[in-house]
C-alpha cells in the first residue's frame, strides 16, 4: 500500500527567493553572451595570441559559472520528522578509516570512535568497524583502551546530555565549566578519569548492553593492489542545491549508505526494505566471525572478484567516494542532504596552509580522473543521471582545470599592461560596463549567497583567497600529476591529511593568521604570481603620476585586475617579508618565488 502524507518520514520544500534568482541568472548570461560577442568583433592585429588566451579563460570562467548553475536553480530543503520513525529501526554499520598513526593520531581515532558509541541509538543494532591500515600497535592499543572506557563513557553521555560526545572535545579546558557545580557530576567526572582499564564485559557500568566494536588492519603484500580506503571500506562491508537532481554526490565522511546499493545493486522502487539485521550483531558465533574476518583482509581475497569494480566502493580513482557515488546515482540511486540543527558530526580541518592545498590537490585530481574516465558525467551520465546531475558532477570532475584560466588572468593582464598592451575596453568604452558588471555581480552574488548560509564578510573574504591559492597551487599541481599518469612517468597517490594539530599552529589558525612554515613547492606558483601582479602594478605606478589615471583609461580594467590580486594576497606579503612567527613562509620559498617572478616579468619583455 502506498505511503500517505502522514506516513512519510520527511517532505521536501523548494528556497523562496527563487524570482530574484532568475532575473539575475538572465542579466547575467547575457552580460556572459555580450563578453563574447566583444571578444569576436574587436580582436586586435597586433597582438592577437595575448586576447585570444584571455578570451579563452573567460569562455572557460563562464562554462563553469553554467555548471555552477545545477546547484543554484532549484535548492530544495528536506523537512524531517523524527517522531514518525517506526520502532524497529534497521541495523546499521559504521565505518572508520585510519592509515598512519603519525598523521591520524590514535588518541584522535579513539575519540572518534567513542563518539559515534554514544550515538542515541538501540545499541543492539549498532556495529562499528575500524579499518588500521597503518597496522599500528599504538592503534590498536589506544582502541582496545577506549573499548575498556567507553562501559563508563556511555553511561555519563547518557545521564549528563554530553555534548559533543568527544571525550577529548568535552573535557578540553574550553569546556572545563560543563555540568556546573552538581556533586553527582563531579563524581562521575572523576570517576571517568581514574577507571579506564574496566573488567572487559558486554555490558557497561549500568548494565546496559555495549554496541560491537571490530579492529580490522588489513594484509599488504607487495605485488598485490592495496587500494587505499576504498579496499579498506570494501573489506569492512564484506552536501542543498543537489537535493532537486537525485541529491549529492558521496563525498566521505558523514554518509550513509543502504546496503544494496554496496552491493551493486540497481535501484528498483518494489525492491522490498529489509529491516533484519544482517550484520555481525546477529552473529552468535565470534571464534567464527574472527576467522571469517581473517580471511577477508587478507591481500588476495578480492582477486577475481567483482570488489571495486562492480560491487563495493570503487577503485581506480584517488577520490573513492565520489567516484563510487558517481556509479550509484548511475545505477538509479538517490540521496539527500541532510543538515539537522542538531549537528551530526563534528570533523578536522586542515589548520595549515600546506595541507589545506594537499587535501585539495588530492581531491582535484582524482575528481579529473572521474572526467577523463569510462564514467564520465558527460557520457557515461547521459540518459542515467539528470541534466542538473551532469552539470553539478561537471563542475565537480572539471576543478582542476580551473587553474588554465586563473593562470591566464594572473599572468597575461598584469604582464600586458607593463608593456603598455591594452586587452580589455577603455574606461569610456560602453563596453567597459559589461566586464565590470560581470566582476561586481558575480562577487555580489557568492558574498550575498554566503551571508545567506549564515557566513561573514570576513569568511568571504577569506573563502575567496583560497580559492585563488587553490586555483593557481592544488589545481595546477592536479593537472601536471594527470598529464605525468597519461604519458607513464608517474602514478597518482593516496596523500593522508594530516589531523596532528600543532599548538602554536592553532592559535594562529584561531586568529585567523595564515600557516605556512614549511618549504613546499605548493606555494611557490601562488607566491610567484602574487610578487608578479606587485611588481606589474608599482612598474605602472610612475606612468600613472606622469600622465594620470585619464591618460590609463585603456589599461584601467588590468589595473585593477592586477590590484585586486595584490590587495587578495596581503597574508602572503606578510608572510614573505613581515612575519617573524614559526608560521611565517620558509626563505627557500620566498627566494625561488621572487627569482621565478622577476625571470618571467624578464622573458615577457622579449615575448610581448
Amino acid at each position: 500500500m502506498a505511503a500517505t502524507i502522514t506516513d512519510r518520514l520527511f517532505t521536501t520544500r523548494i528556497a523562496s527567493g527563487r524570482l530574484l534568482y532568475k532575473l539575475y541568472f538572465i542579466a547575467f548570461i547575457a552580460g556572459i553572451f555580450s563578453l563574447c560577442y566583444y571578444r569576436l568583433t574587436h580582436i586586435p592585429s597586433d597582438h592577437p595570441i595575448l586576447w585570444l588566451l584571455v578570451s579563452l579563460a573567460e569562455f572557460w570562467f563562464a562554462a563553469t559559472w553554467v555548471f555552477q548553475q545545477g546547484f543554484r536553480w532549484a535548492p530544495t530543503f528536506h523537512v524531517t520528522y523524527p517522531d514518525r520513525l517506526p520502532s524497529n529501526l534497521p541495523p546499521v554499520d559504521l565505518f572508520v578509516c585510519t592509515a598512519d598513526p603519525d598523521r591520524e593520531p590514535p588518541m584522535l581515532v579513539a575519540d572518534t570512535l567513542l563518539s559515534l558509541m554514544a550515538y542515541d541509538y538501540d545499541a543492539n543494532k549498532l556495529a562499528f568497524y575500524l579499518s588500521d591500515d597503518g597496522g599500528s600497535e599504538l592503534t590498536f592499543h589506544a582502541i582496545y583502551q577506549a573499548s575498556l572506557f567507553a562501559k563508563h563513557w556511555l553511561p555519563f553521555c547518557r545521564k549528563y546530555k554530553v555534548e559533543p560526545p568527544a571525550p577529548q572535545a568535552y573535557f578540553s579546558a574550553e569546556n572545563m565549566d560543563v555540568g556546573g557545580g552538581c556533586q553527582s557530576f563531579r563524581r562521575d567526572y572523576d570517576l571517568v578519569k581514574v577507571l579506564l582499564q574496566g573488567n572487559g564485559k558486554d555490558v557497561d557500568v549500568e548494565g546496559k548492553p555495549m554496541p560491537t566494536l571490530v579492529y580490522v588492519s588489513r594484509e599488504k603484500r607487495s605485488g598485490h593492489p592495496h587500494h587505499y580506503k576504498a579496499g579498506a571500506l570494501n573489506a569492512l562491508i564484506e552536501f542543498f542545491g543537489t537535493n532537486a537532481h537525485n541529491g549529492p554526490m558521496y563525498a566521505g565522511t558523514g554518509s550513509v549508505h543502504r546496503r544494496e546499493s554496496l552491493n551493486g545493486r540497481k535501484f528498483d522502487p518494489n525492491f522490498p526494505i529489509k529491516l533484519e539485521d544482517k550484520s555481525v550483531k546477529g552473529s552468535k558465533n565470534w571464534t567464527e566471525l574472527e576467522e571469517k574476518a581473517k580471511e577477508l583482509i587478507r591481500c588476495d581475497y578480492e582477486m577475481g572478484k567483482p570488489w571495486g569494480k562492480e560491487m563495493g566502493v570503487m577503485y581506480g580513482c584517488a577520490v573513492e567516494d565520489v567516484f563510487s557515488g558517481l556509479v550509484f546515482h548511475s545505477r538509479g540511486w538517490q540521496s539527500v542532504f541532510c543538515s539537522p540543527e542538531r549537528k551530526a558530526y563534528l570533523g578536522l580541518a586542515p589548520v595549515n596552509t600546506n595541507d589545506t592545498l594537499i587535501q585539495h590537490k588530492r581531491w582535484s585530481t582524482g575528481s579529473l580522473e572521474i572526467f577523463l574516465s569510462d564514467y564520465c558525467p558527460w557520457t557515461h551520465g547521459v540518459g542515467r543521471l539528470k541534466l542538473g546531475q551532469i552539470m553539478c558532477y561537471s563542475f565537480y570532475t572539471l576543478w582542476a582545470l580551473w587553474c588554465l584560466p586563473m593562470l591566464c588572468y594572473a599572468l597575461i593582464p598584469p604582464l600586458a599592461m607593463a608593456n603598455g598592451i591594452s586587452l580589455f575596453p577603455q574606461v569610456t568604452d560602453p563596453w567597459f560596463k559589461v566586464f565590470a558588471s560581470l566582476g561586481i555581480a558575480s562577487h555580489i552574488f557568492s558574498l550575498g549567497e554566503l551571508m545567506w548560509a549564515k557566513g561573514t564578510i570576513k569568511m568571504w573574504w577569506n573563502e575567496t583567497r583560497m580559492w585563488m591559492m587553490k586555483g593557481s597551487s592544488s589545481y595546477l599541481f592536479s593537472v601536471i600529476v594527470i598529464i605525468l599518469k597519461s604519458v607513464g612517468i608517474s602514478e597518482t597517490g593516496f596523500e593522508i591529511t594530516s589531523k596532528v594539530i600543532n599548538q602554536e599552529a592553532l592559535k594562529r589558525y584561531n586568529q585567523e593568521i595564515m600557516e605556512f612554515a614549511v618549504p613546499s613547492p605548493m606555494f611557490i606558483p601562488t607566491t610567484t604570481l602574487s610578487l608578479l601582479n606587485l611588481y606589474c602594478l608599482l612598474q605602472t605606478t610612475p606612468k600613472i603620476l606622469e600622465v594620470g589615471l585619464g591618460g590609463l583609461d585603456h589599461l584601467a580594467l588590468q589595473l585593477i585586475i592586477s590590484g585586486y590580486i595584490s590587495i587578495i594576497s596581503m597574508p602572503l606579503y606578510e608572510a614573505l617579508f613581515l612575519r617573524k612567527d614559526k608560521g611565517r613562509m620558509p626563505t627557500s620559498v620566498t627566494t625561488y618565488s621572487i627569482t621565478l617572478a622577476f625571470l618571467v616579468f624578464y622573458l615577457s619583455s622579449f615575448v610581448m
